[in-house]
């Protein structure tokens, strides 16, 4: 086109012999303007060429999956030194003042080993009768080589005199010709859901550092075991949570048989539950929460599903909050809208550090200045170019009260890194083990995983918990099925008790004579745990049948050779800081 335009002018210069000056001057700018354009459109060919041949680079990164590109180098990872953290100023490592942990000299001493003189090293003289002075001691602390230990249980017949032969039975938990016992299901519970380790690696452990060759297929038994007798304390947790002053939730994907579902999880300072859904949707909590969560403040990141959720009130996260407001702030350039709204979080922040509890419901002004402040951006006038900053702010306008809600509550936390804690579990499992090869191992891992957090947030230790659940329920069948069902088995921690537990029970065969039976519980129970195990024990307590509280108990929870935990409540005229239910049932009619 330009160059007819060219061929055109030059014709006119041609026809026309004696154009007027002006006219000539025109034609003459009209060309040196041309053969500019010319130049200018053949350096931006060439720059488009580049510019393309740059974008297809960039569309095409190499990566881990087609180079040699180490993972840490992939797309998507965080740039170094992005952290919204302020710096502390303190030096990296112990801090001046720290407590420090160093190996101690131990006081229980199981071996001794004495070197004694028995000769004069200097002139060879006979000192075996001479008495020797101690000078120093050293200890090496060790671990005795673990072996399996196999218990045979036999059942006999005999025969009376009068022709009848009577055999006796295995306990009821005895039900295989060969099974592992509580301590092999408490240690696989352990590795599989405290330290995520693939049931290929539990075999080998087991098989090398235990000496109990156990196959795949026994581990996915074990565990599954275990988790059904979990499933009242996860129920219970479940059921703690409806009633709790504040939620967060959070979720994840999971790779389930090649497969994405979700883990998504509810929790506060006290309960974790975590469930494996195949939905990401409302549907998963209308499934766990058909009533939603009315008691509660729920906080979560802003994913429109929650939003759908009956809570007495809603917070946003701050943390997800802030990284979005971040994102805005780079894309449009530092200082705008983006950067006044982190400033207003970040002084929301720090407000809700200082204040104390009383102050949350009484008038303060810098709260109130706060919550004008927020007014005002969030109706500020954006740029109009400035889509996705738009986007942000009318998403946050129609959530408003959401916002700085932490600020009138002081339970209620200004982000959800408790949840994200929680979930977090599940990538560290999937990252170490692969996937998970059906759904019901997903369902699985998730009720041991919630019983566990919980445990941990209860302040116990993880494998001790595991270890006394398998083994009071174990404890309550081997007695049911010697001397009869409980109407009520439980564990109860009193208030007033220096962390010592009272054991609970009541059964009609304990009423027929209930010295006999204290007598062979006590003995039961002397042979089942260990000597720090039994130290924690404080009494037995019988709750005779006519006691008005146990069909209370046994009404509001039903439960038999389980465990369901129950917190902070008055039972029998004890108050009780934590109890575990192993058995509650109504006395069958005679």
């Amino acid at each position: 086109m330009l160059l007819l335009g060219y061929k055109f002018f030059k014709s006119v210069l041609c026809v026309n012999k004696n154009p007027s000056l002006h006219t000539q001057n025109l034609i003459q700018t009209l060309l040196a303007k041309i053969q500019s354009q010319e130049k200018t459109i053949d350096g931006l060919i060439s720059r488009i060429t580049v510019l393309e041949a740059e974008l297809a680079i960039y569309k095409n990164k190499k990566n881990s999956s087609n180079s040699h590109t180490a993972p840490s180098k992939d797309e998507n990872r965080p740039v170094k030194n992005q952290s919204l953290r302020e710096k502390s100023g303190k030096k990296a490592g112990g801090q001046k003042g720290h407590e420090g942990k160093t190996l101690e000299c131990s006081a229980a001493i199981d071996t001794i080993v004495e070197y004694v003189a028995n000769y004069c090293n200097c002139c060879g003289a006979d000192l075996t009768g001479v008495p020797e002075a101690l000078i120093e001691t050293r200890q090496v602390i060790d671990i005795p080589v673990i072996k399996p230990v196999c218990t045979e249980h036999r059942i006999y017949r005999k025969t009376c005199s009068c022709g009848h032969s009577t055999e006796s039975n295995f306990p009821a938990h005895i039900a295989a010709k060969v099974q592992y016992g509580p301590h092999v299901e408490t240690l696989a519970a352990y590795l599989h859901a405290r330290q995520y380790l693939p049931y290929q690696r539990m075999k080998e452990f087991f098989t090398d550092v235990m000496g109990l060759p156990v196959s795949v297929g026994g581990i996915h038994n074990i565990l599954k075991r275990l988790t059904q007798k979990a499933l009242p304390h996860y129920q219970q947790i479940k059921e703690r949570l409806y009633g709790s002053v504040f939620i967060g939730t959070d979720e994840t994907g999971v790779k389930v048989n090649g497969q994405k579902d979700w883990m998504w999880t509810w929790q506060n300072d006290d309960l974790t539950f975590i469930v494996h859904s195949g939905n990401r949707g409302f549907k998963t909590i209308e499934d766990n929460f058909s009533n939603g969560l009315p008691n509660a403040v729920l906080q979560h990141d802003r994913f429109a599903c929650h939003f759908n959720c009956q809570a007495m009130h809603h917070q946003i996260c701050m943390s997800h909050l802030l990284r979005d407001l971040q994102y805005i702030n780079e894309l449009y350039l530092q200082g705008g809208w983006a950067a006044e709204m982190i400033a207003l979080i970040v002084q929301a922040l720090q407000l809700k550090r200082e204040l104390t509890v009383c102050q949350y419901y009484s008038e303060n002004e810098e709260r109130q200045r706060l919550m004008i402040k927020l007014e005002e951006l969030l109706h500020f006038t954006l740029n109009e170019n400035h889509d996705k900053a738009k986007a942000l702010q009318k998403n946050l306008l129609k959530h408003q009260q959401y916002i700085l809600y932490f600020l009138y509550h002081p339970k209620v936390p200004p982000d959800n890194n408790g949840a994200e804690r929680a979930i977090r579990n599940i990538k560290v499992k999937q990252k170490i083990s692969g996937q998970f090869k059906s759904a019901k191992g997903a369902d699985g891992f998730a009720v041991l995983r919630s019983v566990i957090d919980t445990t941990i947030k209860s302040g116990q230790n993880v494998l001790n918990a595991l270890s006394l659940i398998a083994k009071w329920v174990l404890n309550s069948y081997e007695t049911s099925s010697e001397r009869g069902e409980y109407n009520l088995f439980a564990l109860f921690l009193r208030e007033d008790s220096s962390n010592k537990w009272d054991i609970l029970v009541s059964a009609g065969w304990i009423e027929n004579n209930k010295e006999d039976a204290l007598k062979y519980l006590a003995q039961k129970i002397q042979n089942s745990f260990t000597q720090s195990q039994l130290l924690l024990i404080s009494r037995i307590v019988i709750i005779e049948d006519t006691n008005p509280a146990l069909p209370t108990l046994q009404q509001a929870f039903s439960i038999e050779h389980g465990s369901a935990e129950i917190k902070d409540s008055n039972f029998f005229g004890l108050q009780i800081k934590q109890a575990f239910l192993i058995t509650s049932r109504r006395r069958q009619a005679a």
